[in-house]
């Protein structure tokens, strides 16, 4: 995957393991129930807990509906 990246080629790599997202990808977009929730780009600042916040942040705007 990564020399098919580095050759400027679009991987689109799904998966539930953040900790695999967050090590293996440049841009991070998370969908929920096929509905785009997030989208950020990977960087030095964005952890595990950073996607588990936007998640959170969408089932907290469901529960205030």
């Amino acid at each position: 995957m990564a020399q098919l990246a580095g050759d400027g080629v679009a991987v689109v790599f799904i998966s539930s393991q953040l900790e695999e997202v967050v090590r293996l990808s440049d841009r991070i977009v998370v969908l929920k129930d096929r509905e785009k929730i997030g989208e950020l780009s990977n960087g030095p600042g964005v952890t595990v807990d950073t996607i588990v916040e936007m998640i959170a942040a969408d089932l907290d705007g469901e529960l205030g509906e």
